[in-house]
């Protein structure tokens, strides 16, 4: 996840910070978008990585 002020890498499967730092504020709502649409999320990352 990338905001103008903070970057942070993500963990697909269970939506944990492996790295980085976020506003608790963007992490909330980038999480909530993510559990929405998590399945989308790994189908399209098994796509480009051809697992």
């Amino acid at each position: 996840m990338v905001t103008p002020q903070y970057s942070v890498q993500v963990r697909i499967d269970t939506l944990t910070i492996l790295r980085g730092r976020i506003s608790r504020r963007d992490l909330e709502i980038a999480l909530e978008w993510a559990r929405d649409h998590q399945k989308e999320i790994e189908d399209e990352w098994q796509r480009l990585n051809g697992r």
